[in-house]
């Protein structure tokens, strides 16, 4: 399943037209529907981010098992399990639990984390992932409308 972030792109949602106010279509409305529409189609491709941190207590009893400290959501953008989120939700993690849209947890590694940037890729070991697709760079315009989807 692809889904695809411009899915606003080319609406007219502010179109004004000569009908009468009893057919004319709200603004509003197209834009919510597109919106819905958006959340839906990238919505199961959306986890939820549980990240552990070392507390020093695991030195003291091995048997304990690191707190979650932090919590975030992401995306997978690739059907092998690649996630993109934000650095600072797993910046210094010694665990990382991702809870998918199904309801299955996986543990989340942790491939590459920039701060300057704010952005982290992990992965998970999952069948049947499904996952969002990015749009082509030249298909985006300045202007354009944007909305974040998270959990």
């Amino acid at each position: 399943m692809y889904s695809q972030f411009h899915l606003i792109a080319g609406e007219d949602v502010g179109q004004n037209t000569n009908q009468t106010s009893n057919t004319q279509e709200d603004p509003l409305d197209a834009y919510s529907r597109a919106v819905i529409s958006a959340s839906e189609s990238v919505s199961p491709a959306v986890v939820s981010l549980q990240v552990h941190q070392s507390t020093g207590r695991e030195l003291a009893d091995p048997r304990s098992s690191p707190v979650p400290q932090a919590s975030g959501s992401g995306f997978i953008f690739t059907p092998d399990g690649y996630l993109l989120t934000n650095s600072h939700v797993v910046n210094g993690a010694t665990l990382i639990q991702a809870t998918l849209s199904d309801g299955r947890q996986e543990k989340a590694e942790l491939i590459g984390d920039d701060p300057e940037t704010d952005l982290a890729v992990l992965r998970i070991f999952a069948p049947n992932l499904i996952h969002a697709r990015f749009s082509a760079a030249n298909s985006i315009h300045v202007g354009q409308l944007v909305i974040a989807i998270g959990n």
